[in-house]
């Protein structure tokens, strides 16, 4: 009788480790999908060179760097 409550321990603490890593890879899962689902970003290329072509304006660089 002893014997048979050691290993009920042990299946029952295999069970809950085995649930926690279910919910820890489900939680991963989720994290990827999130972040494989994302748009690609929009690039727009401003041309120095045309901008500052502008007799009217005031010529400035409109760049930061």
């Amino acid at each position: 009788m002893k014997n048979l409550r050691i290993s009920e321990d042990f299946e029952r603490e295999s069970l809950k480790d085995f649930v926690y890593l279910y919910e820890e890879e489900r939680l991963l899962d989720a994290a990827i999908q999130k972040d494989t689902n994302r748009r690609p970003a929009k690039i727009i290329v401003v041309d120095k060179d045309k901008i500052l072509e502008r007799k009217h304006e005031y010529q400035h660089n409109p760049l930061p760097f």
